[in-house]
């Protein structure tokens, strides 16, 4: 027996879907391999929008059209299935944290058997084998352990997920914010953004922004599609506003005390948008001057190279990065957080 964990390829209608998506503004991504992907990764790192790479903007899409990783026996399996997508590996298992994943117990159990079954005492009484060897459990018993952690997996992901939800609910009720979103997607009913900086992304149904923005906007629709649709917004006063995706929009975030409670969106009116400041504003900031530090950077070191010679022994002026690890809050808003999907495809 052996116990992986393995990760599906991408849903095939949700990657066509983001694929669309980002050729509304000529980015490729190709989704047929994981080198494929890593590399389109890489191209769209340079390609800035609202300030931020097309990589932080694009993360979600791709969470979504991936399936979470699960834990699996190979016997109840084909071998085709036994890879796991994401991280690119054919076979992967979960095995260096047994404090904190059950998965990760049975593993250890199964390697315990396999090791015990090589050892010089393989030949002692049936006696001494039942009382000291381990035990290889039934196919059935592993596959309902696998079952388990799969469902508590899954549980706790979500209620991680819900809990971060209602802290940032409940900081808002107290202090609402106004920030700069990125649009990634717009449907009939809905339209999603990305906060950069933040961190955050979310849906906005048209519906609750129309009652949020207290009867300001007339009509709120979906135009066209793919890759050139358009949100359009008719405002009270007579201005219509046309979005399109990966367009900056200046929105007020907040929240109220209900039952679920949840985020409430309110897109600021044209006319009030000049006097209000985004919070994420900064974090912009600081990605275009890095951006721009960085071409400075090597500007100057390729200067620096033409007049000097050096056979690498002495240490030339080299780039320094922050890390949010050790900063206060202020100073991961400035650099942002781009990693924040990365536990969705271990």
């Amino acid at each position: 027996h052996a116990l992986l964990r393995r990760h599906p390829q991408p849903k095939c209608e949700k990657a066509m879907k983001a694929q669309l998506i980002c050729r509304s503004e000529n980015l490729e991504l190709k989704m047929d391999t994981p080198q494929q992907l890593n590399q389109s990764m890489i191209e769209m790192q340079n390609k800035m929008y609202g300030g931020v790479p097309a990589t932080e903007i694009i993360n979600p899409l791709l969470a979504q059209s991936m399936s979470r990783a699960q834990y699996m026996i190979v016997d109840d399996q084909p071998q085709s299935e036994w890879n796991h997508w994401a991280l690119n590996f054919p076979l992967y298992t979960h095995f260096t944290s047994p404090i904190r994943r059950y998965a990760d117990v049975l593993v250890h159990r199964l390697l315990t058997y396999t090791l015990s079954m090589n050892n010089n005492h393989r030949n002692q009484a049936v006696v001494d084998v039942d009382t000291t060897w381990p035990q290889l459990p039934a196919i059935h018993v592993l596959k309902q352990q696998c079952d388990v952690c799969n469902d508590r997996n899954t549980k706790a992901h979500h209620a991680e997920a819900a809990s971060q939800d209602i802290h940032l609910c409940l900081v808002l009720m107290r202090d609402p914010i106004v920030v700069d979103a990125v649009i990634v997607e717009i449907t009939n009913s809905f339209f999603k953004v990305v906060i950069p900086g933040l961190g955050l992304d979310f849906q906005v149904r048209f519906d609750d922004c129309r009652k949020h923005c207290k009867n300001t906007i007339v009509k709120m629709r979906k135009e066209w599609e793919l890759p050139d649709c358009v949100l359009l917004i008719e405002w009270k006063s007579g201005t219509i506003e046309e979005f399109k995706l990966f367009q900056t929009i200046r929105i007020r975030l907040s929240s109220v005390l209900q039952q679920p409670i949840r985020l409430t969106t309110t897109i600021i009116e044209p006319r009030k948008r000049k006097y209000l400041k985004a919070a994420n504003a900064s974090a912009l900031q600081a990605s275009d001057e890095a951006r721009n530090g960085e071409e400075e950077e090597d500007v100057l070191q390729e200067n620096e190279e033409e007049k000097f010679d050096y056979d690498g022994v002495e240490e030339m002026p080299g780039r320094y990065h922050h890390t949010p690890l050790a900063m206060g809050l202020e100073e991961q808003l400035k650099i942002g957080n781009s990693d924040y999907f990365a536990a969705h495809y271990d």
